[in-house]
């Protein structure tokens, strides 16, 4: 949760993490062909940009430094797009990964979106789109159609699982 507005400088974003926290969270997938081998998905909902502070990965894209209000603490904030590689390591090892990208709008006169978004929109939707397992990928503005394609992902993933006694 983000307790405040400028929280963190706003680095409240990082798939790295949460994907690998999720990659070791989740036990070996299974076929489906019995309930000692279930299969295993994960439903990813983002707008595809990464918001995070940078550390020990570099960063895809230009930085800036962005100070919480409250604590005054500075950091080097990270902006980019989606890294596809978190995705691969899910998806090799079985997983399937069912996106829902809610599509990250323009702000053409917002200098922020500009200087640190605009640069790399070409590579959101793309990214989110190859992070997705086969038939898996939804895109949807953020204020339409989230529900249907929510149902549409759940009713994919139902029709690849298997039943068995």
């Amino acid at each position: 949760t983000v307790p405040y507005q400028n929280y963190a400088g706003d680095t409240d974003t990082n798939f790295g993490t949460v994907l690998t926290g999720l990659n070791s969270t989740i036990t070996t997938p299974g076929s489906g062909l019995s309930s000692n081998s279930p299969q295993k998905y994960v439903f990813f909902v983002a707008d595809g940009v990464n918001d995070r502070v940078l550390g020990s990965t570099a960063c895809s894209e230009k930085t800036t430094t962005s100070s919480d209000p409250k604590t005054g603490t500075a950091y080097q904030r990270c902006q980019e797009p989606l890294d596809v590689a978190y995705c691969t390591t899910l998806k090799k090892r079985g997983v399937k990964v069912a996106v829902l990208y809610t599509t990250y709008l323009p702000l053409p006169t917002n200098g922020w979106y500009n200087d640190y978004i605009k640069p790399f929109t070409g590579k959101i939707s793309t990214n989110m789109q190859a992070c997705a397992s086969s038939g898996l990928y939804f895109e949807v503005s953020p204020t339409q159609g989230i529900s249907e394609a929510m149902t549409a992902l759940f009713q994919k993933a139902v029709q690849q699982a298997r039943l068995t006694k």
